[in-house]
């Protein structure tokens, strides 16, 4: 640093040119500013310079100012008072050493200062073709502070050698100078601009001419002072040649700090040698030989202990780097600090380094980049169980996030799924980053350690022990989820179970697994306890062989806290003799027998005798798909503003063959979604339909209706499930679920197929119309007349299939009659209204 005396008084503008037209003219601007009184004002002009960092090193050891102006030759300054804007801010702000027109708050990891995140100031200029005024974020105070300035205009308060010697070309010697400036410990600034000081005629930019040369350069000086440093960990044993394709893969990243630790666990000195020539061309590698073979795991600890990176990233020494990898995964990280750990889709090898089919825990987990939750993304992994995050090829972490030893969950050493317990550790503490690019290669190949019988148990007793102990680091709060996690490790445990032999089954590695299947199962029996009780509601009559498929059904949840309560209405003994068995065999089976039958208010006895927080109905005709409860209990207890929640539902015959889509049992949307109550109930109204389903098809909360069939403070007979539904999706939001999730059987003695009851339909809905309207549905007039004439349509197809079947006594239902001539006058004063 240049300690000459600066005279505090005198400010140098410093022009390095090739044109001097160009340069002429920017120096009558510079003629033009206003000298504030005491001030004098230098020019100096470099022609012909051999690079702009050579140039201004010479004009500066020419002035004794302390204000130096480096500026382009195609700069013109616009502010007349800039000089005393300049000395103003610099007497202000003694520490701040230079400042620029626009900058970078922090410099991408490419060194690109353009495509950072945050970039502060303005100017007018014509990079495009066209001159604009460039303006980024708006300064509002007196200086907004930096990483890196853009060289077109420079202005300093103190001399500091520009480093000629290393950006001897027209790019990147602006991002050295700034970051020479803070090295000093001086800031770099962006003043306040109420309007652009300056214009820029630089026309296209060239970066063409070296600016690739120099950028490398540039990052490989000044990567190690503005970028964490990551450590890429190789631990290798007894496989030069994958080892060295690894090796030069992590050689090859483009982020530009990072340390490679290399530690040999070989029994031969083949990669030692190998090593030789990389460590005399690389000082950032660093190589150990254990003197004793150590084994994979405590060579991984070795490495942890060796590291002295921020930011950590395994390569096993089979496995390759994409060349951006760790940049890609760092410029994230740094932009998300919530981030502990980033992983990527990767892609597959074989041992000749050619691309393979995806493995299960290797396809895509979203369709985009995103950042995950840490506790949901661990408690999918626990769900699914795949380690869908990755090898530790294909994650990196932050190392200060890691608490515990590498390889160990909840103070247990891992002695298979090493990777997954620091994956845990880490997801308790912060989120996940996912990209969907592959970053790495994982290479599959005769060489790796096999998934033996031995090796599989010690794997379940990890992935058992990880499930157990998961909720006392915040994860599965949500107890459903819980227990369906617990239920696929049960499973999965059994069918690793089932496959060995009975010699095997002795082994102590089998009696450790069988242990914590043992222990998986208590748990789930506790977390099942803790879960709400669905009541599943059964009105009966006289029809038990269907409803005993009906009651298998219910049995046949997945959820398992339920009651199944049976309300029988039937006429004969049939269907208490058929439950008899059921209810002696299962404690959670009800079963009541009406002594007089109660035909439509036989739902509401079910509802009553419900001892349930959920209720869902079961019409004894039709089925449940096993996961109906479970699917559907999800969305209301995750979501108190849901008040209903349906699917999808498929139509079947009266043997059980399923009836093809038709419209009856449309999709209401292709995927699951959550829709407004009201609206949905609009949209069934504007079609006089009941789309979300007949009582089957929904499961709701029991506090949320107090009488069935009832909406708007009327009872309705013929329509009661839609009236309920109208009454829920006035208090919340519908669920759907666009899987079928039950089977909805069409036959012959469905009240549907009676005409006598789809008389009274006409009367029903006209009055659902009317009370609909009344609580704010169909507010428009148009909506209310298409309802309506909807409504005139079913109801002379309905009197039309009476007078077909010789049905004339249907015609004197005075209900229907009345209901019928009202909505005839309804569109008859809407047509006159409209005529007049």
């Amino acid at each position: 640093m240049n300690m000459r005396s600066l005279n505090p008084d005198k400010v140098c503008f410093i022009t390095c040119y090739n044109d001097q037209d160009l340069y002429e003219e920017s120096l009558r601007y510079i003629q033009v500013l206003h000298v504030p009184e005491g001030v004098e004002a230098e020019f100096i002009s470099i022609a012909g310079a051999t690079s702009l960092a050579a140039g201004y090193n010479h004009a500066m050891q020419q002035s004794d100012a302390k204000y130096k102006v480096y500026l382009h030759q195609d700069v013109f300054i616009i502010n007349r008072n800039m000089i005393q804007d300049v000395i103003s801010l610099f007497q202000e702000n003694p520490n701040l050493g230079i400042m620029g027109l626009v900058g970078a708050e922090k410099l991408p990891i490419n060194a690109i200062w353009w495509q950072a995140s945050s970039i502060w100031g303005k100017v007018y200029e014509n990079h495009t073709g066209r001159m604009d005024l460039l303006s980024f974020q708006d300064v509002n105070r007196p200086y907004q502070s930096v990483e890196s300035l853009d060289g077109l205009l420079l202005v300093t308060q103190f001399d500091l050698p520009w480093q000629e010697e290393h950006f001897d070309g027209w790019h990147m010697y602006d991002l050295s100078q700034c970051i020479e400036f803070k090295k000093h410990g001086y800031d770099v600034g962006v003043p306040h601009q109420q309007k652009a000081w300056a214009i820029h005629d630089c026309g296209i930019v060239n970066v063409n001419n070296g600016f690739e040369k120099y950028r490398y350069k540039f990052l490989q000086m000044y990567g190690p002072i503005l970028f964490p440093k990551v450590s890429v960990l190789i631990p290798t044993f007894n496989r030069p040649e994958l080892f060295e394709a690894a090796l030069q893969s992590a050689l090859g990243q483009s982020y530009p700090n990072i340390e490679i630790i290399v530690g040999d666990d070989s029994t031969n000195d083949e990669t030692e040698k190998l090593m030789q020539n990389y460590l005399a061309a690389h000082q950032h590698i660093h190589y150990y030989r254990n003197e004793n073979n150590l084994g994979q795991f405590q060579n991984d600890l070795k490495l942890m202990e060796l590291s002295s990176g921020e930011y950590v990233n395994f390569l096993m020494d089979d496995d390759l780097f994409h060349p951006e990898k760790i940049s890609k995964m760092m410029k994230a990280m740094l932009e998300f600090p919530n981030a502990v750990i980033a992983t990527s889709k990767r892609q597959v090898i074989d041992n000749q380094g050619r691309n393979m089919e995806d493995i299960r825990s290797s396809s895509s987990l979203f369709d985009h980049d995103v950042i995950v939750n840490g506790l949901e993304a661990g408690e999918y992994v626990l769900e699914s169980i795949a380690n869908t995050i990755g090898e530790p090829t294909t994650v990196l972490f932050k190392k200060s996030a890691l608490i515990e030893p590498f390889g160990t969950f909840n103070e247990r050493m891992y002695t298979c799924n090493v990777d997954l317990a620091s994956w845990f550790t880490l997801l308790a503490k912060g989120d996940l980053i996912y990209f969907v690019e592959p970053l790495s290669y994982f290479r599959l190949h005769d060489g790796q350690q096999q998934n033996g019988l031995e090796q599989v148990l010690k794997g379940i007793v990890d992935y058992s022990h990880l499930i157990l102990h998961a909720p006392s680091k915040g994860f599965f709060k949500d107890d459903l989820i819980y227990f369906r996690t617990l239920r696929n490790c049960v499973e999965y445990n059994q069918k690793i179970f089932d496959k060995a032999s009975d010699e095997k089954e002795a082994s102590e590695a089998f009696k450790v697994a069988r242990s914590f299947q043992d222990q998986i199962k208590i748990k789930m029996k506790e977390v099942s306890e803790r879960l709400p009780l669905v009541s599943i509601l059964i009105p009966a009559y006289n029809r038990p062989l269907f409803l005993k498929l009906a009651v298998e059904s219910a049995l046949g949840q997945t959820y398992p806290n339920i009651e199944i309560v049976i309300s029988d209405d039937s006429t004969n003994n049939e269907v208490e003799e058929m439950i008899r068995p059921f209810v002696q065999q299962y404690s959670n089976i009800r079963y009541i027998r009406n002594v007089t039958p109660l035909a439509h208010l036989n739902l509401q006895q079910c509802l009553d005798l419900a001892s349930g927080e959920y209720v869902q109905f079961l019409m004894d005709d039709d089925l449940f798909l096993p996961k109906k409860i479970e699917s559907m209990l999800e969305y209301l207890l995750r979501d108190n503003d849901i008040t209903l929640v349906t699917s999808f539902r498929e139509m079947i015959d009266v043997n059980g063959n399923i009836i093809p889509e038709n419209g009856i049992n449309q999709r209401l949307f292709a995927n699951n979604t959550i829709v407004e109550g009201r609206d949905i109930g609009e949209h069934c109204l504007h079609h006089l339909s009941n789309k979300i389903g007949e009582p089957t098809n929904v499961l709701f909360r029991k506090q949320d209706i107090e009488e069935y069939g009832m909406f708007n403070g009327n009872a309705f007979r013929f329509i009661n499930d839609f009236a309920t539904w109208m009454h829920l999706l006035s208090k919340g939001k519908m669920a759907y679920i666009a899987e079928s999730l039950s089977y909805y059987r069409i036959h012959s003695d469905q009240n549907q197929q009676k005409i006598h009851l789809r008389m009274w339909n006409i009367y029903q809905w006209y009055s659902m119309l009317q009370n609909a309207r009344s609580v704010g549905y169909l507010k428009e007039n148009r909506q209310y007349k298409q309802a309506l004439h909807k409504h005139l349509r079913m109801s002379v197809d309905i009197m039309g299939e009476a007078l077909s079947l010789n049905r004339l006594d249907l015609l004197e239902d005075k209900q229907a009659r009345t209901a019928l001539q009202n909505v005839i006058n309804d569109i008859t004063a809407e047509l006159a209204e409209n005529k007049g």
